[in-house]
């Protein structure tokens, strides 16, 4: 059980951590007027947000993990 809390709150900040992370690319990819240096932050920001979700659902499914207990 406590490793179960554990692992939640590892997801919940990994998640927290990413969309941070995420938010700033994009915010840097406007201030760019070069489209290649754009290009690489947008790129970054979109993997940025992939890892995002998948802590996303690694979050929610173990809180139902947790419900259904």
């Amino acid at each position: 059980m406590e490793k179960d809390f554990l692992l939640l709150k590892i997801y919940g900040w990994m998640s927290f951590i990413f969309l941070l992370l995420t938010t700033e690319l994009m915010i840097k990819t406007i201030w760019f007027t070069k489209p290649e240096n754009a290009l690489v932050f947008w790129i970054l920001s979109g993997v940025c947000f992939i890892i995002f979700d998948i802590f996303i659902y690694l979050f929610s499914t173990k809180v139902q993990e947790i419900d259904n207990r």
